[in-house]
């Protein structure tokens, strides 16, 4: 059993799928997750508001407070560095980290070279890279199956770091650069804007994410925490690979705020 500690009781932490709430049967949350998978359990969950404590709690059950395994950091994103730092105290297993790793490339770089140096893994939650739709397109991808690629495009809101960064760490991941894609922020306070294509020789690879307050998100995320949590436990059970490392995120950081740079 290994034991897990939440920090940051948002939606993602511990809220989204919550008893009695329409998406209580998905995996949204990590508290949700661990709670249920048979290898993790709750540890402890923190957060600098009290009343979100006193929910967690209250929603999934007192922690064991047993020596930590794992932690998870879903705190917002300008908390990432210094939790991120405090968290080198432990003898952690694992971390697993909601994106960006940090706010600054000197940050992530300094992060990745400690983790590293203390030899504590880190888990970056890039969803899409633990969609099995999106894992088997990869594989095809990387068996030569889509053929040579041509060209992509990526059109967006709700910031670069927000959603942007979804992106280019997906093309990253399918083809090692963001060469011939545009990439293009929008205008739209009425929508959600997440719209992006990659063109091969023989197919292509899509997502369509627009007027989510009229429609239902799409049922490959309904399980995604679970499915992170999967891949930590057979990355500490069976040695299989993180699907998105510190390195990675780090990588992601880099290019986004390159792209962002590029294009002001």
């Amino acid at each position: 059993m290994y034991n897990c500690l939440i920090l940051g009781l948002g939606n993602k932490g511990s809220c989204a799928d919550a008893p009695g709430t329409p998406n209580s049967h998905k995996f949204l949350s990590f508290a949700h997750a661990i709670k249920d998978h048979p290898a993790f359990a709750i540890s402890e969950m923190d957060d600098i508001n009290p009343k979100a404590v006193e929910r967690a709690y209250q929603t999934w059950g007192d922690g064991n407070h047993k020596v930590l395994d794992v932690a998870i950091v879903t705190t917002p994103d300008n908390t990432h560095y210094k939790v991120l730092m405090d968290l080198l105290r432990y003898n952690l297993r694992l971390v697993i980290c909601e994106k960006p790793l940090c706010e600054t490339v000197e940050q992530a770089r300094k992060i990745v070279n400690m983790y590293r140096e203390a030899g504590i893994p880190i888990l970056c939650d890039y969803t899409r890279r633990f969609i099995p739709k999106f894992r088997a397109i990869k594989d095809d991808i990387d068996e030569g199956l889509y053929g040579k690629f041509i060209k992509g495009y990526c059109y967006f809101n709700r910031g670069w770091s927000h959603t942007a960064s979804h992106f280019i760490d997906h093309a990253l991941w399918y083809n090692g650069s963001l060469k011939n894609i545009e990439i293009r922020e929008v205008e739209s306070t009425y929508q959600w804007v997440y719209q992006w294509g990659l063109f091969y020789e023989n197919n292509f690879a899509s997502e369509h994410a627009v007027n989510l307050k009229y429609e239902k998100v799409d049922t490959i995320y309904d399980n995604h925490t679970m499915l992170v949590m999967t891949n930590a436990y057979n990355f500490l059970e069976r040695n299989e690979p993180l699907f998105c490392t510190g390195a990675d995120a780090l990588k992601a950081l880099e290019e986004t705020i390159r792209v962002k740079g590029d294009l002001q």
